[in-house]
């Protein structure tokens, strides 16, 4: 489907480069057309989960991808408590990786010297994000939009608390949901 459409924009510009009086109306159907595959893409690539996430220990994967992430923004990242998050249901892994990889983004942005991540998992999943903010001029409740629509998707709860120059976020999730 994406490559017959792709086909089909080409020949809307050739025709348009070609005729003088349909040159307006191919070129608008070009951009209606580039439009509807661009929602096409993003909502086909919202479902995409790569098979090597199923059934994998996903707190691992957070680890070695916060480890990189603050070697690459200069952000010293720890682990305070550790749990093994296993769950068969690739879209929660996916959901709790994207949650971490967007609460490392908010720090970023703040400014953050350090982040420290704990994973406790009892009756509940508890992440805590701790990080400092070097830049107080972000505005963290409008970021955390993001994390917290992925969270309500896995009936998970987030809130958010500052001491002094340390923003910490809680996100509890129901341990039933692995």
């Amino acid at each position: 489907n994406l490559t017959q459409t792709l086909t089909a924009i080409k020949l809307f510009i050739e025709t348009a480069e070609n005729s003088k009086d349909l040159k307006k109306q191919f070129l608008q159907k070009s951009k209606e057309t580039i439009t509807l595959l661009i929602d096409e893409v993003k909502n086909l690539s919202k479902s995409i989960i790569p098979t090597t996430l199923r059934n994998a220990d996903y707190y691992w994967i957070i680890q070695e991808y916060a480890v990189h992430f603050g070697k690459k923004n200069n952000i010293d990242i720890s682990f305070g408590e550790t749990a093994i998050i296993q769950s068969k249901n690739t879209n929660i892994g996916l959901n709790l990786f994207r949650i971490v990889q967007k609460q490392l983004e908010i720090a970023d942005l703040c400014g953050a010297d350090f982040v420290i991540i704990d994973i406790k998992a009892d009756a509940e999943i508890l992440f805590k994000f701790s990080f400092n903010i070097n830049n107080p001029n972000k505005n963290i409740t409008q970021l955390l939009n993001n994390i917290s629509t992925r969270v309500e998707l896995i009936n998970g709860t987030l809130s958010q608390e500052n001491i002094l120059k340390e923003n910490i976020i809680l996100i509890k999730l129901p341990f039933d949901i692995l």
